[in-house]
């Protein structure tokens, strides 16, 4: 996983909106996904309408820099952003990213900004376009492998669990949990999203109050979007409910620590609250969280209550109590949450978009016949400094010491996400690392060389300890001496390889 500054210099836009209409689950998942940008030394920009004082100041405290847009889609000016972002650096040419989150972004849309200049990572969440248009398309949501995607064949499909976007608080907490299953849950969590419009945060209540447990203790989230916080206040001031209402929480990790049962909707809270072992019970409040309420109850990590309008107070006390008296229940749905989302997604996609449009896996012994077979390429034998065929007992020998050996990293070239593309290995020793790469036949002489070699490369310097990589290649190559130059190689001396003339080139982590 990359760890230090992989994108230092690299802009990462984010396109999404937050207000009392749409919520700020959009912009909240996206923040996730620039932390972990941020970790790696890149700059983000987010051009959006935020309809809460609270929610611009967070993005402020992350230091995330706004470009305020007044209007969305489809208003004349919604594209002004574009060419405004024209005029800002935008670090190495390429390289550098926009992001869309939301349900108004359409195929045409989606066309236009490819043809900025900057990669396009577009975030959906049910497939409800007829068509896509992207570099990365994600759909963080478990259980989203079945949907079929209209794409042009070079995105690259992120799907499932792995890739949720959660916050680094969250990873955090979820590595420093203990825990606690008491015979009776006394402490909920009630989270409706930061929106709410339909205020089934007051239904909830209502159940609340129903509820016949003793030393029941209950917090109640209300985002900053909430247009019924007033009515909320008031009815907290004229009951008797053992609860307490939070407005606009910055920090959500160590409420859900707390809780030992949650009442959500079915937003994304439900993916922090899986990936924290929280049971839930999971309240549908719009058409695109039927889905996510179907996976929390079909992994076990939650339970269905449907839609809020259909749901009464009474039936909502009655499914609280239940799951508050039944601890063997919550064992079981504290540990099928914490198996569908493990908290490193936001990682994971900053290192694809990072790597573009290579990923690499670490070698393992299934590859073996494939590695054989690229090894046996004339070409790649007419590059090496032993040009003999290899058989394969010889192979089969030295692959097996190769994934052994502590000392090496052997990863295969993985390019648009599932397409094995060659492979890379790094001898390291003292902090100085030699690397051996190839490419299969059908991605040769496209310019994947070079930029398989530099992201390779940059991703050794990111996981940290190794300061220079070292390449020895034959001087008749020209080709290859071609790629290792355009990555940034530069000419450390002329050698004697196996008794063949040979150029020493090294590159160093200027970063």
């Amino acid at each position: 996983m990359l760890t230090a500054e992989a994108g230092k210099g690299r802009l990462l836009v984010i396109r999404a909106d937050a207000d009392s209409r749409m919520g700020t689950g959009h912009v909240m998942r996206c923040l996730a996904l620039a932390g972990a940008w941020q970790e790696r030394g890149g700059r983000v920009v987010l051009a959006g309408h935020i309809g809460s004082d609270g929610l611009r100041q967070r993005l402020s405290g992350q230091g995330i820099e706004p470009m305020d847009l007044v209007s969305g889609p489809p208003a004349a000016e919604e594209m002004q952003w574009l060419d405004a972002l024209r005029h800002q650096p935008t670090g190495r040419a390429g390289e550098s990213w926009i992001v869309l989150d939301g349900y108004q972004f359409d195929h045409p849309y989606q066309q236009r900004l490819r043809r900025s200049g900057l990669k396009l990572l577009v975030i959906d969440d049910d497939a409800h376009l007829p068509a896509y248009d992207a570099d990365l398309l994600l759909n963080q949501n478990p259980g989203s492998e079945k949907l079929d995607y209209q794409i042009p064949p070079e995105t690259v499909l992120l799907r499932g669990g792995k890739y949720v976007l959660l916050r680094r608080e969250f990873l955090e907490a979820r590595r420093r949990e203990i825990a606690d299953f008491s015979e009776q849950a006394a402490r909920l969590l009630i989270t409706l999203g930061g929106a709410d419009p339909d205020n089934a945060t007051l239904k909830v209540m209502e159940a609340l109050q129903r509820l016949d447990l003793p030393a029941v203790q209950a917090k109640i989230i209300v985002g900053p979007a909430n247009p019924h916080l007033p009515l909320l206040r008031e009815w907290m001031r004229g009951g008797s409910l053992p609860a307490e209402l939070l407005v606009d929480v910055h920090d959500m990790a160590p409420l859900m620590q707390w809780a030992e049962a949650a009442v959500t909707a079915g937003g994304s809270t439900c993916w922090e609250l899986a990936c924290l072992g929280v049971p839930a019970l999971v309240i549908t409040l719009a058409d695109n969280q039927r889905g996510v309420a179907r996976i929390m109850a079909e992994s076990g990590a939650g339970l269905d209550c449907g839609w809020h309008h259909a749901l009464q107070p009474d039936q909502l006390a009655v499914a609280i109590a239940a799951l508050c008296r039944n601890r063997q229940q919550r064992q079981a749905m504290h540990a099928a949450g914490r198996a569908l989302v493990d908290g490193e997604g936001a990682d994971r996609v900053a290192e694809r978009m990072l790597c573009f449009p290579f990923a690499f896996r670490p070698a393992a012994a299934d590859d073996c016949r494939q590695i054989f077979a690229w090894a046996n390429d004339p070409v790649i034998r007419s590059a090496s400094f032993h040009r003999g065929a290899i058989g394969r007992q010889e192979h089969e020998a030295w692959f097996a010491r190769t994934l052994a050996d502590p000392d090496t990293l052997f990863w295969i070239i993985m390019l648009h996400g599932d397409r094995p593309a060659g492979q890379v290995r790094f001898a390291i020793n003292n902090g100085e690392a030699i690397i051996s790469i190839s490419l299969a036949a059908e991605y040769r002489h496209a310019g994947l060389g070079s930029r398989a070699i530099s992201t390779a490369c940059c991703r050794l310097f990111a996981m940290g300890g190794i300061d220079v990589v070292h390449a020895r290649i034959r001087k008749d190559n020209a080709q290859s001496i071609k790629s290792f130059s355009r990555a940034g190689f530069v000419l450390h001396s002329e050698e004697m390889v196996q008794g063949v003339p040979a150029l020493h080139m090294s590159l160093r982590d200027t970063r």
